[in-house]
């Protein structure tokens, strides 16, 4: 593919997401709506969520447009997916959950397409045993975000899932901050990261330098970094936005 604290950084008001003298939400919208670079279905569904949490029309309106240039091929795969109602899981806290044992690895990299295959076999509950050993796994990096994006599509699509889903979402989160807090580096993965743990239900756990962090990111033609060697992309843009909204 809302912590108070945040607010005397953000200071957000319609379309700005930094207190300056740039609205850096209308430039990550300009750019997602005027890049030539590819807009996937996981930027189209990372638009439509920060549409939802912030009410912005324009927002809305870019992935419109963008999902109606998706190529066929993938709307047959990811339609279902970009129709999901996705709403944030409710409000929690880490408070007396056990810090992970292991220490954080954002190498960590199961060398299959379980990624991938699991997060959408759940938008039908099909849940397969590969699957489910998957969603059960210790590990990180981005094996951890999709465990969290396989808790939340299960969740979406009202599926019985093979877990105690309370106690999965906390565990989940316990590494996914466990992971900012040993690599609180901007970039795609640190996005991921902090979306999955606000819509988990845990925004509160993001601390104000992560969005500091992020902040900072942000190149001025409004686009964010990949990494070192990518500083502009959509997919963490989109990821970007989609975090934000969830601390506004």
């Amino acid at each position: 593919m809302r912590p108070a604290a945040l607010l005397a950084l953000l200071t957000l008001a319609p379309g700005c997401l930094s207190d300056g003298n740039e609205p850096g939400a209308a430039r990550a919208l300009d750019y997602l709506e005027a890049t030539d670079d590819e807009l996937g279905a996981d930027v189209v569904f990372a638009l439509q969520i920060y549409a939802a949490l912030t009410g912005e029309p324009r927002a809305a309106d870019i992935a419109r447009a963008r999902r109606a240039r998706l190529a066929p091929a993938d709307m047959a795969r990811y339609g279902a997916f970009l129709d999901l109602d996705a709403p944030v899981l409710p409000a929690a806290s880490l408070a007396g959950v056990a810090p992970p044992a292991d220490a954080p690895d954002p190498e960590a990299d199961l060398g299959d397409d379980r990624v991938a295959t699991c997060p959408e076999g759940a938008l039908s509950c099909d849940v397969s045993a590969q699957c489910e050993d998957f969603a059960r796994l210790d590990s990180w990096g981005y094996v951890l975000t999709h465990q969290a994006l396989w808790l939340l599509v299960g969740s979406w699509s009202g599926c019985a899932l093979p877990v105690d889903v309370e106690a999965h979402r906390r565990a989940l989160a316990s590494r996914l901050a466990a992971e900012a807090r040993f690599d609180p580096v901007a970039g795609d993965l640190f996005f991921e990261r902090l979306t999955m743990l606000g819509h988990l239900g845990f925004a509160d756990e993001i601390a104000p330098e992560w969005i500091e962090e992020l902040l900072s990111s942000q190149r001025p033609e409004g686009c964010f970094p990949v990494d070192e060697a990518t500083v502009c992309h959509p997919h963490p843009t989109a990821l970007a936005l989609w975090t934000l909204a969830l601390v506004q």
